[in-house]
């Protein structure tokens, strides 16, 4: 594989958790440094396995404005294609949907976090330790997936001549699936 290099903050970079999708992308999370280094300035990367191209992702909400996210501790890609970044001492798990480069949730978790996991429907869990209210515990987020029933074709047969090219365009039903 070509070699991983993400940009860094004045070489604060340091690579914390990994997780790999389906289609051959890899999400590395880099976790900070305790001397200010924001994480959610460049904090994770999309790294294709094939190509060894590198897509920095940003923790934004959805009027576009950077959501604070530091000490990254852990990256989880579910079955739907969906990537939760933890952050330990934000107390918040921001999720990638659809392959997106921005997060489009951010989920507030109590006390410090430490780890997150998904099962087959894609629900989130998370530990949380320290919390006043509930001590040590597992946490369940149940997501709203949907799951894809069919692909749509532009036409069923085409016929094309030698030097000629043509557009086939899919589409996924239904059109709000995850």
């Amino acid at each position: 594989y070509p070699n991983y290099d993400a940009p860094n903050e004045d070489g604060n970079a340091y690579p914390k958790a990994l997780a790999i999708d389906s289609v051959g992308n890899a999400y590395i999370v880099d976790k900070g440094s305790s001397n200010g280094y924001d994480a959610s300035v460049n904090g994770i990367y999309k790294y294709n396995l094939n190509t060894g191209k590198v897509t920095a992702m940003k923790f934004v909400d959805a009027g576009g404005t950077l959501v604070g996210m530091t000490w990254l501790y852990s990256v989880n890609v579910d079955s739907f294609g969906n990537v939760a970044v933890l952050s330990r001492n934000s107390n918040m798990i921001a999720l990638f949907r659809n392959s997106s480069v921005n997060a489009e949730t951010f989920i507030n978790t109590s006390g410090w976090v430490e780890d997150v996991a998904s099962d087959t429907n894609g629900d989130l869990y998370f530990i949380s330790y320290g919390n006043t209210n509930t001590g040590n515990s597992v946490f369940k987020c149940v997501l709203d997936n949907v799951s894809v029933s069919g692909v749509s074709l532009s036409c069923s047969t085409k016929i094309i001549t030698a030097s000629t090219s043509f557009t086939l365009k899919a589409n996924v039903l239904p059109s709000n699936a995850t």
